[in-house]
């Protein structure tokens, strides 16, 4: 790790102990406000009291210790028997620590499992939280996860965590969620409206499978396109010589490195947000300033730089800045049906939208519902999340369609999904199942997620779920996974 970057994390980390250690008598206000609550559902916090001045215990400590086989059923050339099927294992442990004073809290989660602990040392640390309640006023710092948006693990809205993909969509929202360096500052006035802001220094990029089953199409055919149009280059230059051996080791390197560093303050967040009600209707406000957190890339720079490898290093890939504005609500109806909706704009430079490299500016939304079906324990929730990208007829007449960011395949600009969820439970939730469904409406994606859960004896339980993937043709957005269904049988101890 460079310098700065250790300079910036002990910054970092610093001003979190200051947050921590400062009471919320010296800035002049009262003690902590029980105002501040929140639901548990997906925001990696849950609820919380901050007046602490009971006799219990100011440290807790909780965690859970995991683990799972799976087998891949459809891969090619694994499906003749189950003595075929491709198999890995997920072994993980979580430990978490929480101090609770008189106005303010710790928090403090460690991970333990295959991506922690060989590639990215850094998520050990899996989160660390400094509270400091100043009456209305509540100020948070450190390796953070905040989820915006009143969706239900469905967001258009949450920017600022990026998402670890490298194992698909298979652990829950939150989960694939990556804590991020930043710091949050909450305040709600005395009629209820709450306004938040958060600045992180710097970014954190999605991460995507190098290798392996995950890894995406996308990803591969723009490997293979830098090596071919590298080995014409190669070419010209005379075989064996230490100039070309040296040329096809610095071809291979950059095509199998296809993240540009974002750790800097060029890449930093900030957002602002307020949330009130009005009547029965919860309803928010949003502002988000930051990049996209997958790369977009400039094909044309292929055929014109790739003998200048210094040059399309830096140039090939690069993230879209982005702002986001948005609108969300929740509200009940008929006093059965759980609404909840999120709208964004999405701004970036290409207002005109012929610029390949960069993406168009476009509006992404998510609606959805659930209510309690009177039959044992049944919910039924339904949610609808698209994006439709705009001046897309800009791309259609460009010379450079095909190799458009946005360029999915002809007149492909929206992307809709329907995700259905059902779940269920007996024997007073000893016994709990869900049976989830993605349709991608547009492209005919199908993804079916079946989930059982066994409570055996005290907080130990078996769980058996698995995935099923199935594609309509190549502009299937899952298209290149569509042999990657399984099963898995796991087992998780919580404590």
């Amino acid at each position: 790790m460079k310098v700065s970057k250790i300079f910036l994390i002990c910054a970092m980390l610093s001003l979190t102990g200051v947050v921590f250690a400062q009471s919320a008598d010296d800035f002049g206000f009262g003690g902590g406000n029980s105002d501040f609550e929140f639901s548990g559902d997906d925001s990696g916090f849950g609820g919380f009291d901050s007046s602490s001045g009971s006799s219990a215990s100011p440290l807790s400590v909780s965690g859970k210790v995991e683990a799972a086989g799976r087998a891949y059923v459809a891969e090619e050339g694994h499906r003749d028997s189950p003595g075929d099927w491709k198999m890995d294992i997920f072994p993980k442990a979580l430990l978490d620590l929480n101090y609770s004073a008189a106005s303010s809290d710790l928090n403090l989660k460690v991970k333990l499992d295959k991506t922690s602990l060989l590639k990215y040392q850094w998520d050990i640390l899996d989160e660390f939280t400094a509270r400091a309640y100043m009456g209305a006023l509540r100020l948070e710092a450190g390796k953070m996860r905040v989820v915006w948006g009143k969706g239900d693990k469905v967001h258009v809205l949450d920017n600022f965590n990026a998402n670890d993909y490298m194992d698909f969509l298979v652990p829950d929202y939150i989960d694939r969620r990556i804590s991020e360096l930043m710091f949050r500052a909450e305040y709600t006035t005395p009629n209820g409206i709450r306004f938040e802001g958060i600045w992180t220094p710097v970014m954190t990029a999605d991460r995507l499978a190098d290798s392996g089953v995950w890894q995406p199409k996308k990803q591969i055919e723009l490997k293979n396109k830098i090596k071919t149009a590298g080995i014409v280059q190669a070419n010209a230059i005379p075989a064996s010589t230490v100039l070309q051996t040296s040329y096809l080791s610095q071809l291979n390197s950059l095509s199998t490195t296809m993240t540009p560093d974002v750790f800097s303050l060029e890449y930093g967040q900030a957002g602002l947000r307020s949330t009130f009600s009005i009547g029965s209707v919860d309803l928010g406000l949003s502002y988000y300033y930051g990049h996209y957190k997958q790369p977009s890339y400039d094909l044309r720079l292929i055929q014109t730089s790739i003998s200048n490898l210094d040059y399309l290093s830096s140039n090939l890939l690069h993230y879209d800045q982005l702002q986001v504005f948005g609108v969300e609500g929740a509200a009940v109806l008929f006093r059965m049906f759980n609404t909840r909706w999120e709208l964004a704009y999405n701004m970036t430079k290409d207002f005109a939208g012929d610029d390949p490299s960069i993406h168009n500016n476009s509006i992404s939304w998510v609606f959805g519902f659930d209510f309690d079906i009177p039959l044992n324990n049944l919910n039924l929730n339904i949610q609808t999340t698209g994006n439709l990208i705009l001046n897309g007829s800009k791309i259609e007449d460009s010379i450079y369609k095909t190799i458009d960011v946005d360029y999915i395949g002809k007149n492909c600009y929206t992307n809709n999904k329907i995700i259905i969820a059902i779940t269920d439970s007996y024997l007073n939730e000893k016994i709990k199942t869900e049976l989830k469904g993605i349709w991608g409406i547009e492209r005919g994606d199908i993804i079916i997620m079946p989930d059982v859960q066994l409570k055996v004896k005290d907080e130990f339980v078996l769980d058996m779920n698995g995935m099923f993937i199935w594609c309509n043709n190549s502009n299937s957005e899952f298209d290149g996974w569509q042999n990657n269904s399984f099963i898995q049988i796991g087992a998780k101890y919580s404590f």
